[in-house]
């Protein structure tokens, strides 16, 4: 669990550095982490990183979106 933490933070930091591939290698191995223990706040967090950077970085809108409304249609089944 707390790698995934700190998985996404280095995420957040390749963000920071330009490195928008590494963030979302990052972000998807935090979310693997966090599906793999059922933590709710970790993939949800992990899948919001992934939104942001797929759309405000990447301009990926329909990627975006697709995380997003994972957030969302995860969240009406907890």
């Amino acid at each position: 669990l707390e790698e995934g933490k700190i998985l996404n933070s280095m995420g957040l930091i390749a963000l920071e550095q330009k490195e928008p591939a590494n963030a979302q290698a990052y972000f998807e191995q935090a979310l693997n982490i966090a599906r793999e223990t059922s933590n709710r706040g970790l993939e949800t967090k992990s899948l919001n990183n992934l939104g942001t950077s797929a759309g405000f970085i990447q301009g990926d809108y329909a990627a975006a979106r697709t995380y997003y409304e994972g957030i969302f249609n995860r969240s009406r089944t907890w």
